[in-house]
């Protein structure tokens, strides 16, 4: 009994040290971004992984802005809007607060395009 903690363990131990980084290279993403109170996300188009996001300021103001837009409009918080962006992601380990309840961190450092509506191709899993 006592053989197959000590293998648990090591295997335990070494998967872990195996574990991918999640940090990346930038890259190109088609998606959803939604902003309202306490949320700051994006979902890949046909994927269920959301990542919190982070943009610059200006992206910032102006993607929470055409989202907030959106939710009035619709009479419903948190509308996404589509959105081509270029970014990283980095692991939420041990991130506090909202960002730690999410798959990754997207870190945007361009946004390309930005549309209120939705095309068909960017279907989300259900």
């Amino acid at each position: 009994m006592g053989r197959f903690v000590t293998l648990g363990c090591v295997v335990a131990l070494l998967s872990g040290c195996m574990a991918p980084d999640m940090s990346s290279e930038p890259a190109r993403w088609t998606g959803l971004y939604t902003y309202g109170h306490e949320v700051s996300s994006f979902q890949p188009c046909n994927s269920d992984a959301g990542y919190w996001a982070t943009l610059p300021a200006a992206e910032a103001e102006r993607l929470s802005k055409l989202s907030l837009e959106k939710a009035r409009r619709v009479g419903k918080p948190y509308q996404p809007i589509h959105v081509d962006l270029t970014g990283a992601l980095r692991s939420n380990k041990g991130e506090q607060g909202f960002a730690a309840d999410y798959d990754a961190i997207l870190e945007v450092s361009a946004v390309h395009h930005v549309s209120r509506s939705i095309p068909a191709s960017c279907g989300q899993p259900g």
